[in-house]
């Protein structure tokens, strides 16, 4: 077998599988073949580790094995390949929600994150670990920290980002942890890294929560975590701790205070320390004040003359305040003396800055007003219920508050530049004839004025940021306001900028290295192509949208992954463009392509000569999808899910109105990918939208069942039953006709029973029949409490009070399911059972 795992070119995935479900009666030899697999075919593991019942099983019998598989997943080789100094899969990128932590307050949560964000302590391997055997779980979570800090760092230096340094004392002498501001956040996942190396962090913070909680020693916790790398976000995760528990303290911290890079770096989201430092101080016996006193002597001295933060920064504020917490001697009885001490020499500073601040609360109050109702005029989701306000209005309380701000000497030109820019795009959004032409030029002036300063992504290396989401920063109100001018000739004139002016700017726009700025872009461009037909060779807003299509694709060249580990580097494609595409190469950042794929989607449709340019443009880029997407690195893929649905969404559209080439082109490429095939299956569902069209999806429907029927995995399995997204539009003998053939190729599969009851409920087909291919889905097998979801469960009762059901022997069957998955701990199912076992007898 050891031979066979080292030899064999077939996938090892289901060997992985197998071994983690019977982890408890794994012999020598069994272990011998799940390391040699481990260390391999570490990308073989994927499943295995990011499955919690898989994952779980292991840390329970085997630890040490679930150990070895995480170091050779994210670690193992070939390490020169990971650009982020870690394996990193299809994780989520930007939707983690850290929980709540033992004794710590109910974290505020950003508004923008969906509900299915994930607290991102509970992904991978590491929960398990942490659950069942902490010391393997320190001895993976550090080397995984350790090895992305390390690369966060390397990167950070060529783009001139600070790395900062820390020191503590552990035995036998001082150690050193090192990593940018990026890597002090990842235990509270509010950076963008590596999602391991996050979920590494998030689960080692909650454990050392945990134990703190439980009354471990303090000194031996902090030991067991620094012990374990040399990342700078073990040192956030001990303080924190430390922060919490200042009661028990007994000089932990106190080496640490007087190193001005611990006030320099953010603070603890949850638990500043900076509030807790002054119980510290005054809790501490009079030994302990002179190394206080020193700290802060040290910190005074350094923000007096130091090299790192300029002398009026944030940081260097942070600093100053912190040394002044930390001396004694400012502390004074406060009046009344029941209200305990207080730091005069802090008062006296917060005084005295507020006094020279120019800050104005109905200012500031203003602004988040004009970002609100600007927001609200220019489509923002957080504004969608905000009432409408008169854009001549607006002008005038812009222009009313941006001269309160300069005659204040407001120091936040940032914040005003964002708020004007959206003020700008929601003016040339609404504008009408009414609309004061000094706030049109003034709008148009603005927006071109920021569109020029978005970075071009050929020549800005910016890595993950690409897919950073910032919908107020005014690049993004420039792509929403600026090709309003180009739809309305009065409005170009108006505004008293030329056409060539405003293309160019939306050139600018194009090449922007952020994603966000594309999408918004093109979003704006598909509407207003739809909304204002050709009217020639010469129409400037059609001619615009071509021309930004073909620079979005031209300038998303991304170049393969460099050997020295570099990361990839962008390059603008040659012409024609067209051509660059079909040559099969990975060569296109998909993030940035996106917005071009979707615009040439919903233009090439249109009968006018501007779209019989894009024809090519967009058959290109579905050529390029098809020869390409199979061959993009798991992080990209996992990064691109427009691209992806763009795609997916065209194929459907074509074949659902007759021509099914492209959808065909699409099965045969992807068929060895069963989850992007699944993904073009529910795009066809989704797409059937009227009745022709449903009698297209039932005519493709049958080869597509003989091709991908059997076997193909979960995901795969239920996109194969097409769920209706118009039920109305299909007679109940198209719907019993899918849905009985489906059911012959999944009996025995109860991950898919939900998805089958799903559609029948759809489909309003309650009868005995189905009933009965619900539980042939279901089987008989006893694991099957770990697969059922709720739905099947309430399904199953449903099937024991239907008479039909009662006649066809359904509803034994249905009971014996539901004793066998009450045995198995199911919880539904126990209560359905004793409501069962409680019901009065019919007889």
């Amino acid at each position: 077998m050891r031979t066979w795992a080292e030899t064999t070119g077939a996938p090892t995935t289901g060997v992985t599988v197998a071994l983690a479900l019977t982890a408890e009666h794994m012999d020598d030899a069994a272990r011998e073949v799940f390391k040699t697999v481990c260390d391999s075919r570490p990308t073989s593991l994927e499943r295995c580790l990011e499955t919690p019942a898989l994952s779980g099983n292991l840390a329970r019998h085997a630890p040490d094995l679930l150990a070895h598989a995480a170091r050779a997943c994210y670690l193992g080789l070939p390490r020169e390949h990971f650009r982020e100094g870690i394996r990193n899969f299809s994780w989520p990128h930007h939707a983690l929600r850290r929980a709540a932590v033992a004794q710590l307050p109910e974290p505020e949560q950003l508004p923008w994150l969906p509900a299915s964000a994930v607290d991102p302590a509970f992904l991978g391997p590491f929960d398990a670990l942490f659950t069942h055997c902490p010391q393997h779980a320190l001895a993976v979570a550090g080397p995984v920290i350790d090895a992305a800090t390390h690369s966060a760092s390397r990167r950070g230096t060529r783009r001139d980002q600070r790395v900062y340094s820390l020191t503590w004392p552990l035995a036998p002498g001082d150690k050193t942890f090192t990593g940018t501001a990026r890597s002090w956040h990842w235990p509270w996942a509010e950076t963008l890294g590596p999602t391991p190396a996050i979920a590494a962090a998030a689960r080692l913070r909650r454990w050392a929560h945990d134990q703190a909680a439980g009354g471990a020693d303090l000194s031996e916790l902090v030991r067991q975590v620094l012990g374990c790398g040399s990342s700078i976000a073990l040192v956030a995760i001990s303080v924190e701790v430390l922060t919490l528990h200042a009661r028990r303290l007994d000089g932990q911290l106190d080496d640490l205070l007087g190193q001005p890079a611990l006030w320099e770096l953010p603070p603890s989201p949850d638990l500043p320390l900076l509030e807790v430092l002054p119980y510290i101080v005054l809790a501490a016996p009079a030994e302990r004040q002179a190394a206080y006193q020193e700290a802060s002597r040290l910190l005074q001295a350094y923000a007096d003359g130091g090299p790192e933060a300029e002398p009026g920064s944030s940081e260097r504020q942070v600093v100053v305040e912190a040394a002044l917490v930390l001396d004694r001697s400012n502390y004074h009885p406060a009046d009344p003396p029941s209200r305990g001490w207080v730091n005069t020499a802090v008062q006296a500073r917060r005084a005295a800055a507020l006094r020279n601040s120019p800050f104005d609360l109905g200012t500031h109050i203003e602004g988040f007003a004009l970002l609100n109702d600007a927001g609200s005029m220019c489509g923002h989701a957080e504004n969608a219920n905000a009432p409408q306000a008169e854009t001549d209005s607006l002008f005038e309380r812009w222009s009313l508050f941006s001269r309160a701000c300069r005659t204040r000497s407001v120091d936040h030109p940032m914040e005003l530049g964002r708020i004007g820019a959206l003020v700008a795009a929601a003016v040339l959004k609404t504008a009408t004839a009414q609309t004061p032409p000094e706030a049109v030029r003034w709008a148009a002036g603005a927006l071109v004025e920021a569109a020029a300063c978005t970075p071009d992504a050929t020549t800005t290396l910016l890595d993950a940021p690409t897919d950073v989401q910032d919908h107020r920063a005014p690049d993004r109100s420039a792509a929403i306001g600026l090709p309003h001018l180009l739809a309305d000739h009065a409005l170009l004139h108006a505004a008293d900028v030329t056409g060539e002016a405003v293309h160019t700017a939306l050139l600018h726009l194009a090449r922007s290295a952020y994603a966000e700025v594309r999408t918004l872009l093109g979003e704006t461009l598909a509407q207003l192509w739809k909304a204002h037909p050709c009217n020639g060779p010469s129409d400037v807003l059609h001619t615009a949208a071509v021309g930004v299509m073909s620079e979005m694709i031209s300038t998303a060249g991304l170049a393969p992954a460099d050997p020295e580990n570099e990361p990839r580097r962008p390059f603008r494609l040659p012409d024609p463009v067209e051509s660059a595409l079909a040559e099969g190469t990975a060569h296109v950042d998909l993030r940035l392509a996106a917005a071009a794929a979707a615009l040439a989607r919903h233009t090439a449709a249109s009968t006018c000569t501007h779209a019989e340019a894009v024809r090519p443009l967009a058959q290109a880029l579905g050529e390029h999808d098809r020869l390409t997407w199979t061959k993009q690195s798991p992080a990209m893929a996992s990064r691109s899910e427009k691209w992806r649905r763009t795609h997916d969404a065209s194929a459907a559209e074509a074949a659902l109105n007759g021509d099914s080439f492209c959808l065909t082109a699409a099965l045969d490429a992807f068929a060895g990918t069963p989850d992007t095939v699944a993904g073009m299956l529910n795009a066809l569902a989704q797409q059937a939208t009227d009745q022709a069209r449903v009698r297209r999806l039932v005519a493709l429907w049958p080869a597509i069942l003989d091709r991908f029927g059997p076997g193909r995995g979960t995901t795969l399995g239920q996109a194969l039953l097409p769920r209706p997204s118009d039920p109305a539009s299909w007679t109940p003998s198209q719907a019993r006709g899918l849905v009985w053939e489906w059911a012959k190729v999944q009996a025995n599969r109860p991950t898919v029973a939900d998805h089958l009851v799903a559609v029948l409920d759809a489909h309003a087909l309650p009868g005995a029949r189905e009933s009965g291919l619900v539980l042939d889905v279901l089987g008989d097998q006893p694991y099957a409490s770990t697969l059922v979801s709720d739905r099947v469960v309430a399904f199953l009762a449903k099937v024991l009070t239907l008479e039909s059901d009662l006649k066809d022997g359904n509803a034994d069957r249905a009971r014996r399911l539901i004793d066998s998955l009450a045995a198995h701990g199911h919880q539904l199912a126990l209560e359905l059972q004793h409501h069962l076992e409680e019901a009065p007898d019919p007889d």
